[in-house]
């Protein structure tokens, strides 16, 4: 009950009394493990937890998942918003080439991955290449393959009760996985969910922020050159009104004694100015 675990009994007698006692020492044992591993998944969940983009939390992942569960390459894939398709937006590996990368995309209905999502139960397949070999058209698993990976565990993550996505553990080592990196993952699938849709949503917001940064940088790029085009017309235009004025001046006051061709030549250079505003305006 205090949290003291390194009980000492004197001798056992080989009754009842001794078999409760070994039992507690057993159970005394478990319980000591049971908190080493808690405190270490508290450790690895407050530092993921640092990270505030979807990208570094992920990368906290792949540095600080080697404390509990063995592999080459994590994946990871969204549910995107119709809730139809599973992208795949990150992965990192030690192996030379990663063939299923950002951008891959495959529908989620009636495939493996929503048999998963629907149990909320990680799945583990310990041989990719027979695998493959039962199911030749899996496009991921035979890139996956192609990676030189040969055992896998996939886990789904579910936030608040809403499907978020999948987290893929990849190894080279066949037969790695077993049950109990099941138990220790889910001891923290929530939490870490919740953790992975925060940085989806801080870095969708981020990115929406850099996308309105840019718009306004364009709409103040557009605004300095339509008021640099105001000015060049405001200036263009001032010479011919100048003209058009001066000549309809001209006309008023001594239009009568002008001859005929004079008041036609004057009549003519408004026209061409008039026609040249136009031009401009247009």
């Amino acid at each position: 009950m205090r949290g003291e675990y390194a009980v000492t009994l004197p001798d056992l007698p080989a009754d009842e009394t001794g078999r409760l006692g070994s039992a507690l020492l057993d159970l005394a044992g478990i319980l000591a493990q049971r908190q080493r591993e808690q405190c270490r998944l508290d450790r690895i969940t407050q530092r993921i937890n640092a990270g505030l983009m979807l990208d570094e939390i992920l990368d906290n992942i792949y540095h600080d998942f080697r404390e509990l569960i063995p592999y080459n390459r994590i994946g990871f894939a969204l549910i995107e918003d119709d809730g139809q398709t599973v992208r795949a937006c990150w992965a990192r590996s030690d192996q030379p080439a990663v063939q299923l990368g950002q951008g891959y995309s495959a529908p989620l209905a009636s495939s493996s991955l929503e048999a998963i999502m629907t149990s909320g139960q990680p799945r583990i397949l310990n041989d990719l290449e027979s695998y493959l070999g039962a199911k030749p058209g899996s496009e991921a698993t035979r890139m996956i393959v192609g990676e030189g990976l040969r055992a896998s565990l996939t886990c789904p993550l579910i936030a608040n009760g809403a499907p978020v996505g999948f987290i893929f553990f990849s190894s080279i080592r066949p037969h790695i996985y077993e049950e109990a990196h099941v138990e220790l993952f889910q001891r923290i699938a929530g939490h870490l969910a919740v953790i992975v849709e925060k940085g989806r949503l801080v870095s969708e917001l981020a990115a929406q922020k850099e996308a309105i940064e840019r718009q306004n940088g364009e709409l103040l790029r557009l605004s300095e050159m339509k008021n640099s085009f105001v000015g060049m017309a405001a200036h263009d235009l001032r010479n011919p009104l100048s003209m058009i004025q001066m000549a309809v001046e001209v006309l008023l006051e001594i239009g009568h004694d002008l001859e005929a061709h004079e008041q036609q030549q004057i009549l003519h250079d408004v026209d061409r100015q008039t026609n040249y505003m136009l031009d401009l305006i247009e």
